[in-house]
């Protein structure tokens, strides 16, 4: 719970394997705070990735695809109207 691990815990992907280390030390509260910024939130459907890509030119096709093929036909859909 140090300075330097809050810190880590903020970029998406070691905030994964912090939130690991967390949970098999029984820091359930240190876990959930990791978690926050989890690599697969961020690039979830909703995550702060996807909407910034969706933004960006061109790369809300690559994104619509992406969520197509996973299935979200509505979400796919939204990505492509700008």
């Amino acid at each position: 719970d140090g300075f330097m691990t809050r810190t880590a815990e903020m970029v998406p992907g070691v905030a994964d394997a912090i939130s690991l280390v967390h949970k098999y030390r029984g820091d359930d509260e240190a876990a959930e705070r990791a978690r926050g910024f989890s690599l697969m939130r961020n690039l979830g459907s909703d995550g702060g990735f996807t909407k910034t890509a969706e933004l960006l030119p061109g790369s809300n096709i690559v994104v619509a695809l992406m969520m197509e093929a996973r299935g979200d036909h509505k979400e796919a859909k939204q990505a492509l109207n700008l």
